[in-house]
């Protein structure tokens, strides 16, 4: 089914409940624990999608944690967490704090998340990702520039997305993720953007145009 409106996942265990009935019941839900202060503390933070990018936001929220604009993670162990209906593992560094976390949705697989650092990037790190990306795929050049302080990417139509930093290199663009690629020396080859049903479009870093190109604002 490639119906975006389509929940496939509801549908699955719909088809299972005709074929299998009763045979397969849920596990027991075990009972939520209390985890001392500072293992919350060090889970804390901001993680990544270790493919897509994506940025998870992982917060203290009174005696326990919440995933930012999310579900609280309840813990059923010191590792150990409910998150809505899927179960989250978190792995310790030697430090103390979360290097990693593993969620495991009802549905099966894994989506694993590592510890980032928030970025805060200066004004010649923003200059450094300017310029022309071009992807034969999307069919679309995209300028990158630094305005007012603040990057920003223009469209078609004279649209521009304002790029809000979350890592390294990794950018919120409201609507989407971008990041942007770097070689072994590393320069910036490419720009990625992925957001929605769509993940890691990649495009290529090119010339500037010589006509279009907005003007950059220091």
């Amino acid at each position: 089914c490639n119906a975006g409106s389509a929940n496939t996942e509801r549908y699955a265990h719909q088809v299972a409940d005709i074929y299998l009935g009763d045979a397969l019941r849920p596990e027991p839900t075990p009972s939520a624990v209390t985890v001392p202060a500072a293992a919350l503390d060090g889970a804390a933070g901001m993680y990544r999608h270790v493919k897509r990018g994506v940025a998870m936001v992982v917060e203290r929220e009174g005696a326990g944690l919440k995933v930012q604009n999310g579900p609280a993670l309840i813990a059923v162990s010191a590792t150990r967490f409910r998150f809505g209906t899927s179960v989250a593992e978190i792995d310790a560094a030697a430090d103390g704090r979360a290097a990693r976390i593993r969620i495991v949705p009802a549905s099966g697989g894994v989506d694993i998340y590592e510890r980032v650092e928030p970025a805060t990037p200066t004004l010649q790190q923003l200059q450094d990702l300017e310029g022309a990306y071009r992807s034969g795929e999307a069919e679309a050049t995209l300028l990158v520039a630094v305005e007012d302080g603040r990057l920003v990417i223009h469209r078609r139509l004279d649209r521009a997305l304002t790029l809000e930093p979350l890592y390294a290199d990794a950018f919120d663009a409201g609507i989407a993720l971008v990041r942007f690629i770097r070689d072994g020396r590393g320069l910036i080859t490419h720009m990625s953007v992925g957001g929605g049903r769509a993940w890691d479009v990649r495009f290529e870093r090119v010339p500037v145009p010589p006509v279009g190109r907005p003007a950059t604002r220091k």
